[in-house]
């Protein structure tokens, strides 16, 4: 990580209330930059569903719609004032296509000189080690990302895994895997040779089959295995205390995709927030026991609501003591701000949380 991005990263703490940004940000029209023929198409797919969702809904449903828009973005008045203006109009800016390198032993170089040669030119991410950005050219179309040698992934999702500094041995519980970016970064990092393993958990059997396609393609499938199961009764099928890693991506209001996916102002209210929180809670405290001693839990979300985020992972450990918070300090954190919050302004990526903890 260079020390520009370490110095420009700011772990967030408590702030000011914004409730007057608030109904602006829920107002802010979706203004698109055009930028490559894979950009232009997405956009023009996010203004039509912006115009569809809209055609839909009355006028009164419209008031209505607005006023829980409201209620949503409250759950960001944490931020301070000046962060918050830089937040809102960011997610107005259409996002770039990033890349992340799958062999941990390809560098960065090495990884733009073989794009280079197909005629796509990437630049370094100023935030993830293992990503590159995509200025032009065709990156789904290359020899490269068909053989497997890099696949799409949003920069900051991409920091999981290398958060969790899995080892070639170690036994992963991946809880909630699919489609599988994440899933297929963990196997990067294990030798099935030295018992490597993930085992990737889903609630629909169908979505399971996009972790396979993807492990296939990216050279991992014998490091993988695959489960339609509920987090929440993970006992079932594991012991305790069976894993080195267990990593919950929960499910949550992904209010840091609002760029990508401009319906969420929409389809979202407070009453979802509040249920989310209460399914992540109970997901981390269903697989505390697989856990081992001394092995880590990593827990993240694509939102920047601190009530799904840090609020969570405080209500977790109050209740299971065996757990203590450990430093991302790869990535600028420290002991006072101990979890990782990726903002969408900052690098121009999803809004992102993460939090790693270590059993006692």
């Amino acid at each position: 990580m260079r020390r520009q991005g370490r110095k420009n990263r700011r772990i967030f703490g408590n702030g000011v209330t914004i409730l007057g940004l608030v109904l602006v940000v829920a107002l802010l029209a979706i203004v698109i930059f055009v930028r490559g023929n894979t950009l232009q198409k997405q956009n023009k797919n996010y203004l039509a569903m912006e115009e569809s969702l809209e055609d839909e809904l009355s006028k009164e449903e419209m008031r209505e719609k607005k006023l829980e828009d409201r209620r949503v973005y409250s759950k960001t008045k944490e931020y301070v004032m000046e962060e918050a203006r830089e937040i809102f109009p960011s997610l107005n800016i259409a996002p770039h296509l990033s890349a992340r390198i799958q062999n941990p032993e390809m560098s960065i170089e090495e990884a733009k000189i073989l794009l280079q040669e197909e005629g796509v030119t990437v630049q370094p991410s100023k935030l993830s080690p293992r990503a590159v950005i995509v200025e032009e050219g065709d990156l789904l179309g290359s020899k490269a990302f068909k053989d497997g040698m890099v696949t799409v992934q949003d920069e900051s999702s991409s920091l999981v895994a290398q958060v969790g500094k899995l080892q070639p041995g170690d036994k992963v519980l991946d809880t909630c895997a699919a489609p599988g970016g994440k899933t297929t970064h963990f196997a990067s990092y294990l030798v099935s040779e030295e018992g490597g393993l993930v085992e990737a958990l889903d609630l629909h059997e169908n979505k399971l089959r996009k972790i396979h396609q993807n492990a296939k393609r990216l050279g991992v499938e014998d490091r993988i295995h695959t489960h339609a199961l509920d987090a929440r009764k993970v006992g079932e099928l594991f012991k305790e205390e069976s894993f080195d890693a267990v990593f919950v991506d929960a499910p949550c209001s992904g209010l840091g995709l609002m760029r990508r996916k401009p319906d969420i102002k929409y389809t979202k209210n407070s009453e979802d927030l509040t249920n989310l929180t209460k399914i992540q809670l109970e997901i981390l405290s269903s697989i505390a026991t697989m856990v081992k001693k001394g092995g880590k839990l990593i827990y993240s979300t694509c939102t920047i609501n601190k009530g799904e985020n840090e609020e969570v992972v405080r209500n977790f450990l109050e209740g299971h003591p065996e757990f203590e918070l450990q430093p991302i300090e790869e990535f600028g954190c420290t002991m006072e701000n101990p979890m990782l919050t990726i903002l969408p302004h900052e690098y121009h990526t999803d809004g992102f949380f993460i939090a790693r903890m270590v059993r006692k």
